[in-house]
């Protein structure tokens, strides 16, 4: 077996690599990202660091290239190298308020200076330098426009922010002010092993702060790697969003009831109804992908929950052994995304052009989903999106189309919208009348 290279990197410069590579591989960013980490040699500190500039330089793109054709003559004749090289360096000097700014422009000309010659690191030097003695008034839009300012200043596409506008009206400014927000994590405590007042007491006794909210949600006050949170290896708690617990919550899967979750990886819904439920019932988590049931099936043994069967399925072709069989079906399908950009940068950046064939696939799944339902059942329509044509529009077509199921909760779904501690997120609850 060919022996695996380890390399020793300047975190910077890493950082700088792992985005070139991202951009000529086209892949996903946590792939690109455990990929860089898995072959260098970083301490536990500067790891922490190369996953803030990574993540932090793929979020602020649009912000930091509006930056750079300011101060670059001719942007056009940038090789993507030095881009990455300005981009890294200017997130730095704007956005870490704990890195000097000579260490930031230091490590950038040194960079430049390794890979693309002495006449690059004399213009990163200038470019930098003017970015620094401009810095307090950079982003100063008079007199220009407010879709185009607030797509500068969050480094939110003018498509997006137009789409919010159009839905959700004064709203949209909260939205898209929401995402540059440090998001801290929720946990759901697994109430089939701990309760609550009882976890929280292990907070306390670690220091660990925290406010509580609805019937088993505990809200961290700081950013915390889960792994690292007390009781997580033990099964104590497992992350999930406060919208996708207030979601389950409605929908409120009970005793000894048959469960089916079409779209269920990485879990956390399966999770959620298991510990509802009492470990008793039976819930099916489907998936297209094979390979993430693992995900499931891992997770479900740490948190000792025993009533889940995960195996593969593709939720547009009902498993025929559970039609009309569900007491409660969750519908959680594949959307744009864009109420969780604040956890998945690059998925702000897609075209919404390239997603117009999405809410036909929702359409379908919901449709086929339903025919899960025994009479009197229930089935939950969710997205993590902002988008009507994928959520309120898709909702009122599986309506029209099928006449024996109804809305639980009146005359709409429910949106929630994003801050600290929620993604966006929609959800629509729907019962079989027959």
């Amino acid at each position: 077996m060919k022996e695996k290279k380890i390399y020793s990197h300047n975190v910077r410069e890493l950082c700088v690599d792992a985005l070139n590579n991202l951009e000529k591989d086209v892949k996903y960013s946590n792939l690109q990202l455990n990929a860089s980490l898995t072959e260098s040699a970083l301490s536990e500190q500067d790891r922490a660091l190369f996953t803030a500039l990574f993540y932090g330089v793929i979020e602020k793109r649009l912000t930091l290239d509006y930056l750079i054709d300011r101060f670059v003559k001719r942007p056009d004749k940038l090789s993507p190298y030095t881009r990455n090289i300005l981009r890294t360096a200017i997130f730095q000097l704007l956005f870490l308020e704990k890195i000097p700014d000579h260490a930031a422009v230091f490590e950038a000309c040194e960079t430049a200076k390794k890979h693309e010659g002495p006449g690059c690191t004399s213009l990163v030097n200038g470019v930098l330098r003017n970015i620094i003695r401009e810095k307090s008034t950079l982003f100063d839009f008079k007199d220009a426009d407010p879709i185009k300012a607030l797509s500068i200043k969050h480094s939110v596409p003018e498509e997006l922010i137009a789409l919010w506008i159009h839905s959700y009206g004064q709203r949209a400014t909260e939205i898209v002010c929401a995402l540059s927000l440090t998001r801290y994590p929720s946990l759901y405590v697994n109430t089939l092993k701990i309760s609550r007042q009882a976890y929280c007491a292990m907070l306390t006794d670690k220091g660990i702060e925290y406010s509580i909210s609805g019937k088993t949600d505990v809200l961290l006050k700081a950013p915390f790697p889960a792994v690292k949170l007390p009781g997580f290896n033990e099964g104590l708690i497992f992350i999930q969003d406060l919208s996708c617990q207030a979601a389950i919550s409605d929908l409120l899967p009970g005793k000894n009831e048959i469960v089916v979750d079409v779209c269920a990886c990485p879990g956390g819904k399966s999770f959620s109804a298991g510990i509802a439920m009492e470990n008793t019932g039976a819930i099916y988590s489907f998936d297209i992908h094979s390979s993430k049931l693992p995900l499931i099936t891992k997770s479900a043994e740490r948190l000792g929950i025993t009533n889940i069967t995960a195996r593969e399925n593709d939720a547009r072709f009902p498993a025929a052994e559970l039609v009309g069989k569900a007491d409660t079906v969750i519908c959680d399908v594949p959307c744009s995304g864009f109420g969780v950009i604040a956890k998945k940068p690059e998925i702000r950046y897609k075209p919404l052009s390239d997603l117009a064939s999405l809410p036909d696939l929702q359409f379908e799944i919901l449709a086929k989903s339903s025919m899960y339902c025994a009479p009197g059942g229930k089935i939950m329509y969710s997205t993590c999106t902002l988008n009507p044509n994928e959520n309120e529009r898709v909702s009122e077509r599986f309506l029209s189309s099928a006449p024996q199921f109804a809305r639980i909760s009146g005359n709409a779904g429910t949106t929630v919208f994003p801050d600290a501690f929620h993604d966006g997120f929609y959800y629509d609850i729907f019962i079989r009348k027959d």
